[in-house]
């Protein structure tokens, strides 16, 4: 497992590789080639998806985690009785 740090969050990294493997399909090549290099976009798909969810309709909606990049993903404890803002 490697571990990378961009400044982008995961709705735009996963805008930019969906992007980028649908342009690579309509490239000429080995289609091995091609599909091996799909599949790892797919995998950082896949990733960017566990940090920012989002339904069948393609929203993220109030699906947030602590890494989906919105201000309602953070959980700050109040500090008075635990509760999460």
């Amino acid at each position: 497992m490697s571990t990378y740090t961009v400044p982008d969050g995961p709705k735009a990294l996963r805008e930019t590789l969906s992007l980028a493997q649908t342009a690579l399909f309509k490239t000429d090549g080995l289609y091995s080639e091609i599909k091996n290099h799909a599949d790892r976009l797919q995998r950082l798909i896949d990733e960017c998806e566990r940090k920012r969810p989002t339904g069948f309709d393609g929203t993220h909606g109030d699906r947030h985690t602590p890494e989906c990049g919105c201000e309602a993903g953070l959980v700050v404890e109040d500090g008075r009785d635990g509760r999460r803002l």
